[in-house]
């Protein structure tokens, strides 16, 4: 088959979608939602990957952080929905998805914009109005926050071990759906997408529970196939991992349920395997305790919270196994981290001589500057006018440069600048070694523009800066050995030092993301039991976050070692007012006193994409 990539995708605004543009803007998001039919949401503007939707129950929605049992009040006349959300961390303009299984208007998600901010616990999202069933206040809504990756779910460590090889559109799949919930839905939250790659993990578990009528075997296994089959008959290749046991402690762990499972799996397998459009995975046979008489999971698999969902162990395990099952069907993409010094907006910088604007189009004088009509430039600095604006060039030739700008007609004073990179970060391969930040206790050396810093406890910390094997730039390295339970350790661009400079960069309503490269050796015996990557920013006092991994301390400590994982955050809208703080943000966290790790993280971007 033929595999399309996405390739300059925005969430909003104008969509690229494989060179064409969709303007989103003039869709009534209103009655985008009243259909169920949500925008596609796209990982990161400049990010290459096989066009994906998400589908299935839990298991496949975590990707994402779900928060359940949340307290919602429904205005019907005005569709208004607040949610008392306990550090929700959301801004006006970012989306969730919403829903609620107690009701009928809104059992299945709706991908809702946040339109007000009470406080740092409660925010207020805009449903259709009218729903059916809704009650004016109900503590049984579901929350999914657009901006919140989990470590608790495959797909974030897929992302990392394969290099951001999916470029994820939507996140179709939903907590608490049985199979026929998902064939209700299959069409609008998946096949609407039009996606050349869906990930799912199957349905099913949720059709063995008393609440759900516990479902004849039958009707559940017509259900998977049907899945299966509508999938495969839009023209999507289908990774499809298989249905886990759970462990001890859930409701459904009992032997005729896991027994259920067992053979629901082997049907399943037998149907996908006739099928080429089908990739099938067997999670369930790195889940299952091969002694348990019961057929119930291994220990440290899933969490103990809940003893159903992977914790970060089982996901980052199964992430593994998948990625090389199916590696060689997706051959390898350019990656997007940095290869090159060239690649931040101020490496590769023209700039312009005498730029004057005339009929709101500005035209300089940038001898051998290389650019192309259409190219989508940044625009920077000046003195008696700032710019910080994209624009698409209209004219050149040899030595000239045009492109459009609203203003008044005059000569530009100061040193205006132009770049098609959009990396703000100047050392992202730290090939300048020293100059950066040791906070609260760590020795040794940070790279410019680097921060090492111990956050919790008093764990050991030296810090250096190491060539990568990679042979681009070098990693900060940090060796920690934890001392006590909590002991935290960050990294982070070394924020003080760059307190102007990004914030002059940056713009309200323009999205933002994170992402470098991450090793970590001598992970078994260090009772490393967290890792959080998170790009953050500090606007009017009230911190802002976007995720790669988010919400996973569940008491399952990591056991083996990473090699140069990809970590890549969700996108960030920056919301509007004073900009003091900018930055991307590593956090190791350990579960009590442990042997040393080694952490290396390098070839840093924090990316700005166009809008």
């Amino acid at each position: 088959m033929t595999i399309r990539l996405i390739q300059s995708v925005r969430i909003s605004g104008a969509e690229q979608l494989a060179g064409t543009f969709l303007t989103l803007d003039s869709v009534l998001e209103s009655d985008l939602v009243s259909r169920g039919v949500a925008t596609a949401v796209q990982y990161p503007g400049d990010a290459t990957g096989y066009a994906t939707v998400l589908f299935g129950d839990s298991m496949t929605d975590t990707y994402e952080t779900v928060v359940s049992g949340t307290t919602g009040t429904y205005a019907a006349t005005t569709g208004l929905l607040t949610l008392a959300m306990t550090g929700h961390q959301q801004a006006v303009g970012w989306y969730a998805a919403v829903w609620n299984r107690a009701t009928t208007g809104a059992l299945a998600h709706r991908r809702v914009p946040v339109v007000s901010v009470t406080d740092a616990n409660t925010l207020v999202v805009q449903m259709p109005k009218n729903l059916a069933g809704v009650p004016a206040s109900s503590a049984t809504w579901f929350f999914r926050p657009e901006s919140w990756r989990s470590a608790q779910g495959f797909v974030p460590w897929l992302q990392a071990v394969s290099g951001q090889r999916f470029n994820v559109i939507y996140n179709g799949a939903q907590s608490g759906d049985t199979t026929a919930n998902a064939l209700e839905r299959l069409g609008r939250d998946c096949l609407a997408y039009n996606p050349e790659v869906v990930i799912m993990q199957a349905l099913g578990i949720n059709d063995t529970s008393a609440g759900n009528g516990n479902v004849a075997e039958d009707t559940i296994a017509a259900n998977q196939r049907a899945l299966v089959d509508r999938i495969t008959a839009a023209g999507a290749l289908l990774i499809l991992l298989n249905v886990t046991p759970v462990a001890s402690g859930e409701s459904r762990g009992t032997k005729t349920n896991m027994s259920r499972v067992l053979r629901l799996n082997a049907r399943l397998r037998e149907y996908a395997s006739r099928n080429p459009r089908v990739i099938y995975f067997d999670a369930h046979r790195l889940v299952v305790d091969p002694t348990n008489a019961t057929g119930l999971a291994a220990a440290n698999i899933l969490r103990t919270a809940d003893n159903i969902h992977y914790s970060m162990r089982g996901s980052r395990m199964i992430a593994d196994a998948l990625w090389t099952q199916i590696s060689a069907r997706f051959p390898s993409l350019a990656s997007s981290l940095p290869t090159s010094a060239l690649e931040n907006y101020s490496a590769a910088a023209t700039s312009l001589t005498s730029p004057v604007r005339t009929s709101n189009v500005v035209q300089a004088t940038a001898t051998s500057h290389g650019y192309q009509t259409g190219e989508l430039v940044k625009v920077f600095g000046g003195t008696n006018e700032v710019f910080n604006e994209y624009a698409v060039v209209t004219a050149v030739d040899a030595n000239t440069i045009s492109f459009p700008s609203i203003g008044t007609d005059r000569s530009v004073t100061g040193t205006v600048q132009i770049t098609r990179e959009r990396n703000l970060l100047t050392n992202h391969l730290l090939q300048t070694a020293t100059g950066g930040t040791l906070a609260s206790g760590p020795t040794g050396t940070a790279a410019d523009q680097m921060r090492v810093a111990i956050s919790a406890g008093s764990p050991t910390v030296v810090a250096s800066v190491v060539a990568r094997s990679d042979g681009y730039g070098n990693d900060q390295r940090a060796v920690i050995t934890p001392a006590a339970a909590s002991n935290t350790v960050s990294l982070s661009n070394d924020f003080t030092s760059y307190t102007t400079t990004l914030p002059a960069l940056m713009k309200a309503g323009r999205r933002y993301y994170a992402e470098l490269s991450l090793s970590l050796t001598g992970v078994s015996g260090s009772n490393l039991s967290e890792i959080l990557f998170n790009v953050q920013c500090t606007v009017d006092g009230t911190v802002y976050q976007s995720y790669a991994f988010n919400g996973y301390a569940d008491g399952a400590t990591l056991n083996s070692d990473l090699a140069n994982y990809h970590l890549r955050t969700a996108p960030l809208l920056l919301p509007a007012g004073s900009l003091t703080v900018a930055k991307w943000f590593l956090q190791l966290r350990f579960s009590a006193a442990g042997t040393a790790l080694t952490v290396d993280a390098g070839r840093v971007r924090l990316v700005e994409m166009p809008g």
